[in-house]
């Protein structure tokens, strides 16, 4: 009767698999406010020749699509 409420969760510290990335979430998420001039600067980094548009948004906490 008891095997009922057990988690189907592996609990082990030691996953089998490596662990490539995890997320820390600290907080209430909600929409963020940009200034006009912050997003005119970060729109302004994407322009610059050679500029990787995913790296700029990491560079701000932006999800890179």
């Amino acid at each position: 009767m008891e095997d009922r409420f057990v988690s189907g969760l592996d609990h082990r510290l030691e996953p089998e698999v490596e662990v490539r990335r995890f997320e820390v979430i600290n907080g209430a998420l909600g929409r963020r406010r940009w200034t006009a001039d912050e997003r005119t600067r970060i729109v302004e980094e994407t322009l610059v020749p050679g500029a990787v548009v995913s790296a700029a948004a990491r560079r701000h906490g932006l999800t890179p699509q």
